[in-house]
């Protein structure tokens, strides 16, 4: 999900902001709400330069309302009776963009503006400009948070629809191979039931032609192939009786030697049961050995894995701090834990871009490197907090490398030990996990348990020296952003070769 450039667009009357002399009014109040916006880390766009005036607008101006989430009018006697204001707003207006207005003093709205604007709920700022600014960062903040959760929704619904719609394809295939299956089945029946038929045809042409030869058989046997065979009958009696004595006689002999037999069969059934209850008890002990030699085996292996994790946990160490191979293309190893924590699930320390201590308070006015020109600090004892407390190859990331982490890894929203944050599994399995640590601007904390941001150490010299690059995460993305002002106090996690 692609967030825009700025939250904010601001637009005002310079009338209001700088004097004739191009000078900055003391107190006034579009200084007023920058700070507001800039102190509660919403980020803003506003003409500071005057860039109407030239031929910049439709490239400029349209831009960088089109690059804000939330367009603020700041409604004053300059501001409605201006040309530029008006263009504002009907860009913003034709671009669908939230407008909020804010009554500075009580000047009606220009009739243009009214047009776009006068159905929409404003915040007053001279009947209490203190709770004004408080509001308006508040109704600033409500916006993007429900922007945040409708771009969400919208893109689980969007997820939803493709789900079903694959699933709708999936059944439409699976009713297709059932209709290719019926088919099948009823060619195969028709097959069936001809081939039944051609049986039966066959098997009453058989039994007829089997009924001809018994009676040929019967009807051309003649008389004296039966009297041959009555007398070969009369024949095979005489010799028959002659042979019945010897038959009984060894039916005798042969009923003793079965009653032989008998009993040494039962001696070798008893002998091959003895077997049989030998080979079972055999068999039990084959399988109680294997299943011994199995637990040995399983028990030998868990120990060898153990000594295995123990080594690598050893090995897998820079000056004490623990590494994870998340088997990523670079070849680069990511620390399990935060600078200034002991585990994984804890904040550890916040520090400004670019600084190497921890501190009290941290806003852009404090900040070591904010407005400086800086190469890439990573390795840099000097602005690398990562080299300077905890020495070795131990580094801050690069813009890149968060980027890799990002596109190579496989990102889940869980808990670890109740605190909120990412479980990232690189390709070989291995994982880290990041909490959801929030950021620090001024003396608060801010965000965490919903929100995290880690440094960089890539600044932002493409558009100006106030940012550097960072990770941010929240349930439901992770990008790497520039926008973030230097003074910032946000987590580290480091990296190395």
């Amino acid at each position: 999900m692609e967030r825009n450039k700025y939250d904010v667009f601001i637009s005002y009357s310079r009338k209001d902001y700088k004097d004739k002399n191009g000078n900055v009014i003391s107190g006034n109040v579009v200084s007023k709400i920058k700070d507001a916006l800039d102190e509660a880390g919403i980020s803003f766009w506003f003409d500071e330069n005057g860039i109407h005036h030239g031929d910049d607008f439709g490239e400029k101006i349209v831009d960088n309302i089109e690059d804000s989430e939330i367009f603020i009018f700041l409604s004053t006697l300059n501001s409605n009776s201006s040309k530029w204001t008006r263009k504002e707003i009907s860009v913003a207006h034709e671009l669908d963009k939230t407008i909020i207005p804010v009554r500075i003093d009580n000047s009606k709205y220009d009739r243009a503006v009214m047009f776009k604007i006068s159905d929409l709920d404003y915040l007053d700022y001279e009947k209490n400009p203190e709770e004004g600014v408080k509001n308006l960062v508040k109704t600033v903040k409500h916006y993007l948070e429900e922007k945040q959760k409708q771009e969400r929704i919208k893109k689980e619904k969007e997820e939803e629809l493709r789900k079903r719609e694959l699933l709708k394809r999936e059944i439409q295939e699976v009713e297709s191979k059932i209709k290719e299956l019926e088919l099948k089945e009823l060619e195969v029946e028709v097959f069936r039931k001809s081939v039944l038929l051609r049986v039966e045809k066959i098997s009453d042409e058989t039994q007829r032609k089997r009924l001809v030869e018994i009676v040929n058989e019967n009807v051309f046997l003649n008389k004296a192939e039966i009297e041959a065979k009555n007398k070969i009958i009369i024949e095979l009696k005489s010799t028959a009786d002659e042979l019945k004595e010897e038959i009984m006689k060894l039916h005798k002999e042969a009923s003793s030697k079965i009653e032989d037999i008998k009993t040494k069969d039962q001696t070798i059934l008893g002998l091959k049961e003895k077997v049989d209850k030998a080979e079972q008890e055999i068999v039990l002990l084959k399988s109680k050995l294997e299943k011994e030699r199995q637990r040995k085996e399983s028990e030998t292996k868990a120990e060898q894995e153990r000594l295995e994790r123990e080594k690598n946990k050893k090995s897998n160490t820079i000056n004490g701090h623990e590494y994870v191979d998340l088997g990523l293309p670079s070849g680069k190893k990511w620390a399990t834990c935060n600078v200034g924590a002991n585990k994984p699930e804890d904040y550890g320390d916040y520090y400004a871009w670019g600084e190497v201590r921890t501190k009290i308070e941290y806003t852009k006015n404090n900040s070591v490197t904010y407005g400086k020109k800086y190469n890439d600090i990573k390795g840099n004892p000097q602005y690398d907090v990562v080299r300077k407390n905890w020495g070795g190859t131990w580094r801050l990331p690069t813009k890149m490398e968060l980027k890799e982490l990002i596109n190579e890894c496989t990102w889940k929203w869980t808990k670890q030990h109740n605190v909120n944050g990412y479980n990232v599994t690189g390709p070989n399995g291995n994982s880290i996990f990041l909490p959801a640590a929030g950021d620090r601007y001024g003396t608060s904390l801010y965000g965490d348990g919903n929100y995290g941001f880690y440094w960089s150490s890539t600044p932002n010299d493409d558009y100006n020296d106030y940012n550097a690059y960072y990770l941010y995460f929240y349930n439901g993305g992770e990008y790497v952003y520039w926008n973030y002002y230097r003074g910032y106090g946000l987590t580290v996690r480091p990296i190395t070769e």
